[in-house]
């Protein structure tokens, strides 16, 4: 029934389908000049709302080329970017940018690609994934590498019908706190099941995404079908869907009309029950709604809805997706109350407004739970649920060009993104799908990037929280990978941080030099100390690393 209605929708949808692209990516380095073009415009690109990603590439460079050399208040290393964005999508560029003569007659006809060929039926990129990082913990005295093999496809047939593929093979030694928490959860960061060797010190993962995208109505439906992961949101960090966790399996509807945009995403998720390569796994399903609206040409609002459930029975059926929750545009808890349930239902706005051509003010409210009552009583209800994220990005400061700063705060209540049923939690593979650090702690986050040159990125950042954890027989609402909300400590009293009280800083410092297109060598430096209450939770690392990498970007696991 449920491969029925995945399919059903897959074809109808499909009928009548339109020029199609694939998508960018999340790249926060790409995604960040994104933002900083709008700002020093002080206007919101009119093909795609940048605070939802991915975005098309063929809306993409459609903005990229709409920017014209006079008239624009950016600089000349933000042309060389538009005009590098413009050779990574060729096909869908006016420009000429990034043909080249063929080696061998074959190989880089396009900079952008080992292997490229277009024609009015067909358009094929073909590119290598590597990513070679070594480095050295010298406060553990331990040797640390990643080693990442693969290949990236895509492309389009007939223009109608965009189609992305992304495998890579994975061995990896990393820092202390990644190996914590795959202890912890059964998993790497962004993996889902990993293979452990020497002595649970390594991992070995696959990671594959894919997809297909079609448009049926020209310039205004955009549909996608497949696995991959979402990010909303204009932060450091997202508390709606974020790039930390593993791809999941996904039907999207992407509608622009005027100055809005409205998401419907069905998602089938993971609830991984045991740790370890011999996991017990079972499905659970996600719908989400997302509008945008851009209010003015510099002020964007955004209002969401999303519901996490399961549907097994008591014998262990799994009866597939709810169709009810399939209509794209009722309020969803409307839903589930007829349909009698308590599944996980989630609202929240996120909001940003670019002002004087060097900031932006953003910020995200998700209500898990909530009574106002409650809230007025301020006695620390435990069902008063919610995460908050307030940010400034600063373009520019002090004239200097070429230099962003960014600063951001974020909180989440004890118990957030729990559920009375573990498997209906705001996670996938026991990894949280929107912030990292799940619920019950306070975050800073600081971050400069600088382009000195035009191939030279430098970036910055800072990182400091305090975070209640769980003890191995308490229950603080820290945890909502394993935990559910049943057997909380207290009804009352209950305070962010609570808990057995933990402080990091995080400081990493990377350099990035772009050896060629989506080319880089880098070299960074991390330093984490982590002070807590848990023995086990106490230590420093201090890494250096120096690495290459092709067409994949920088991992982001600092937390």
């Amino acid at each position: 029934m449920k491969r029925s209605i995945w399919l059903f929708l897959l074809v109808c949808s499909g009928i009548g389908a339109s020029a199609q692209s694939a998508l960018l990516p999340y790249d926060e380095d790409d995604y960040r000049m994104i933002q900083r073009l709008e700002i020093k415009t002080n206007r919101f690109s009119p093909y795609f709302h940048s605070s939802i990603a991915p975005v098309s590439r063929q809306a993409l460079s459609s903005w990229v080329d709409s920017f014209q050399i006079g008239g624009n208040p950016i600089s000349f290393k933000d042309f060389r970017w538009l005009h590098y964005m413009q050779a990574d999508n060729p096909e869908y560029s006016n420009s000429e940018a990034g043909k080249r003569r063929p080696l061998l007659r074959v190989f880089y006809p396009q900079q952008s690609a080992l292997f490229y060929h277009e024609d009015h039926q067909f358009a094929i990129r073909v590119n290598p994934i590597l990513n070679l990082q070594a480095g050295r913990d010298f406060a553990r005295n331990e040797d640390l590498y990643l080693n990442t093999r693969g290949v990236e496809v895509h492309g389009n047939i007939a223009g109608k019908i965009g189609f992305y593929t992304y495998l890579t093979e994975n061995q990896t030694r990393p820092p202390y706190y990644l190996r914590q928490w795959v202890t912890h959860t059964g998993n790497y960061p962004s993996a889902g099941l990993t293979k452990a060797f020497k002595k649970d010190k390594g991992y070995d993962f696959l990671q594959g995404r894919g997809y297909i995208t079609f448009s049926p109505v020209k310039d205004l439906l955009q549909v996608q079908f497949g696995h991959d992961r979402n990010f909303i949101g204009d932060g450091y960090r997202s508390f709606i869907f974020s790039d930390f966790g593993k791809s999941y399996l996904f039907l999207k509807l992407n509608t622009k009309v005027w100055k809005f945009n409205y998401q419907n995403l069905f998602a089938e998720m993971i609830e991984q029950n045991t740790g370890g390569e011999a996991s017990e796994v079972t499905k659970k399903y996600a719908a989400f709604h997302h509008l945008s609206l851009n209010i003015l040409k510099n002020l964007n609002v955004g209002v969401f809805e999303t519901i996490v459930f399961d549907r097994t029975d008591s014998s262990g059926h799994n009866q597939g997706f709810d169709i009810n929750y399939l209509n794209p545009i009722i309020f969803y808890r409307s839903v589930e109350h007829g349909l009698n349930s308590s599944d996980n239902a989630m609202i929240g706005v996120n909001a940003k407004w670019n002002f004087l051509r060097h900031f932006s003010l953003y910020g995200q409210l998700v209500l898990d739970e909530f009574k106002l009552d409650e809230y007025r009583n301020n006695q620390g209800w435990w069902a008063n649920k919610y995460g908050a994220q307030i940010g400034l990005k600063v373009v520019d400061p002090f004239f200097v060009p070429n230099l962003e700063l960014q600063f951001e705060y974020n909180t989440a209540r004890p118990y957030t993104f729990m559920h009375f049923k573990q498997s209906q939690n705001y996670t996938h593979y026991r990894t949280p799908i929107g912030h990292p650090l799940g619920a019950n702690f306070r975050e800073f986050v600081g971050v400069m990037s600088y382009r000195p040159l035009e191939r030279l990125n430098i970036t910055v950042t800072y990182i400091n929280y305090d975070k209640g954890l769980d003890g191995d027989t308490t229950n603080w609402g820290g945890d909502i990978t394993l935990k559910t909300y049943n057997d909380r400590e207290m009804e009352y009293g209950n305070k962010i941080g609570q808990g057995e009280s933990t402080e990091v800083h995080v400081v990493e410092t990377r350099a990035s030099y772009r050896l060629g297109h989506r080319i880089f060598a880098d070299l960074t430096w991390l330093y984490r100390d982590s002070k807590s209450t848990l023995p086990a939770y106490n230590g420093k690392s201090s890494v250096v690393y120096l690495g290459f990498r092709m067409n994949i970007a920088r991992p982001r696991n600092l937390f």
